[in-house]
């Protein structure tokens, strides 16, 4: 397990990420399609639970206005 995944798993930039997406009043499609992922990728990430890449977290960290870094 990397760090990002550590930081998900721990659910605190799964929070952020969650509120972040909520407080610009986007669906998880609609992230998602910014973002360049699936809706089932957005789901996991912000749900902590399934596979997914870190990749896919920093694009839609990035999406959402995050910088990720380790």
């Amino acid at each position: 397990m990397d760090d990002i995944e550590k930081l998900i798993q721990d659910g605190y930039l799964r929070d952020k990420l969650t509120r972040a997406r909520k407080a610009k009043g986007l669906t998880q499609k609609e992230a998602a399609d910014i973002a360049g992922i699936s809706v089932s990728t957005v789901s996991c990430i912000e749900s902590g639970k399934g596979d997914y890449l870190s990749s896919s977290l920093l694009k839609y960290a990035d999406a959402l206005g995050y910088e990720v870094s380790i």
